[in-house]
């Protein structure tokens, strides 16, 4: 009988919390690829990342409990589990690189009682040092089969598509994925983001992507026309008035007959949607996750049909509609 969240006790999510935030802390410390380079002693391991020796000393066995590294003398190493899921950047398996992003989240949700009375977001002073590279961090850690499952199905429902534009694609997960499919993607992102994309995820190599530096409520889209336009994790960081204007702005860009492709945790389909609109609550000034209805009665205002809402996984959801041909494409509508 598999286990839930709703069988624990009080006490038992307070200890997952306590020792998930203790695992992200340690990723984000280094201790993980840290022990990836050799087995270490407390003090050497403190040497190694320019920590502090008793600190390591204590950190090391709450993550032996989670079986993540074991002591054999008194050198720590990693088990498999900890070196494929944590320790290793070159493994499958690794899921390290959304935790930074993660822990920043977390800072914000114990500001959640000031924000129940104001109905503000957490201020700035909360956010991490770079909150770009946390974010594109995060953005980063998109599992490969979420991606995939996308790229499957804008080719499914547009398989003549050759063009496509990424909006707020970040660094280039999607981009890069559509790309390899053949299309020629355009990725649209602010200044500092694109910059990020150019040094870090060396975006600025890739033939097929065309890098655009914007706002995309504020200037105007890459013009066009797309065969499909992608909006991923991006709807729900804005109010239905903002959300509405997008999408109108998306369609004047966007081919008669092309695709819109919004990647979501859709309310009441996803398990995790209720929690993504309290994290944007934590964040925005007017986000939050919708349902397909809203969604659908958008997309059909701004000039497109067809809407379909697809599970990619049981927490994630694509929305895909097409744009009207016998609606005439004016941008900015």
């Amino acid at each position: 009988m598999t286990t839930t969240l709703t069988d624990l006790s009080l006490a038992q999510l307070r200890d997952a919390a306590d020792l998930a935030v203790t695992v992200a802390a340690a990723a984000e410390a280094g201790i993980f690829t840290g022990l990836h380079a050799g087995a270490a002693t407390p003090d050497e391991l403190a040497r190694r990342l320019g920590l502090d020796a008793r600190a390591v000393r204590i950190v090391l066995p709450v993550l032996a409990e989670l079986r993540l590294v074991e002591v054999d003398g008194s050198r720590w190493s990693l088990t498999e589990q900890g070196r494929a899921e944590l320790g290793d950047t070159a493994s499958p398996r690794y899921a390290a690189r959304g935790l930074p992003f993660w822990l920043a989240n977390l800072r914000r949700w114990s500001h959640l009682p000031t924000v129940l009375r104001t109905g503000k977001p957490v201020p700035p002073e909360v956010e991490p040092e770079d909150p770009v590279e946390a974010y594109m961090a995060g953005m980063l850690a998109v599992p490969a089969a979420r991606v995939r499952r996308t790229v499957e199905e804008v080719r499914a429902r547009h398989p003549e598509a050759r063009t496509a534009l990424d909006v707020g694609g970040g660094p280039g997960v999607y981009a890069r994925a559509l790309a390899a499919a053949g299309l020629e993607v355009t990725l649209l992102d602010t200044p500092e983001v694109i910059a990020f994309g150019m040094e870090a995820c060396g975006l600025a190599d890739e033939p097929r992507i065309r890098l655009a530096r914007g706002d995309f409520l504020a200037d105007p889209l890459p013009a066009g026309p797309f065969d499909a336009v992608l909006l991923s994790n991006v709807v729900h960081l804005f109010s239905p008035e903002v959300a509405r204007a997008l999408l109108r702005k998306v369609a004047g860009v966007t081919a008669p007959g092309g695709l819109v492709v919004l990647g979501e945790t859709v309310m009441g389909r996803s398990p995790r949607a209720g929690r993504m609109g309290l994290l944007m609550l934590l964040r925005t000034e007017g986000g939050e996750a919708y349902g397909e209805e809203e969604l659908r009665a958008w997309l059909e205002e701004a000039g497109f049909e067809e809407v379909q809402t697809e599970d990619v996984e049981p927490e994630r959801q694509i929305v895909t509609a097409r744009r009207r041909s016998d609606d005439p494409i004016t941008e900015g509508r």
